[in-house]
């Protein structure tokens, strides 16, 4: 099963009891942390990361 790491509140957890369960190998998708917001050009840079 690959998935990405949603977290908690995106079942997370369920998901890798359910995939040891049935004895499958979760490939979990990590995403980069982002530091914050602090000024437009933050949001600018952001998104230029993005596209």
């Amino acid at each position: 099963v690959v998935m990405k790491d949603s977290g908690e509140e995106g079942g997370t957890m369920d998901k890798i009891r359910a995939c040891k369960e049935l004895g499958i190998t979760p490939i979990i998708i990590g995403r980069e942390m982002e530091e914050g917001v602090t000024s437009l050009d933050s949001i600018e840079k952001i998104i230029r990361r993005h596209i």
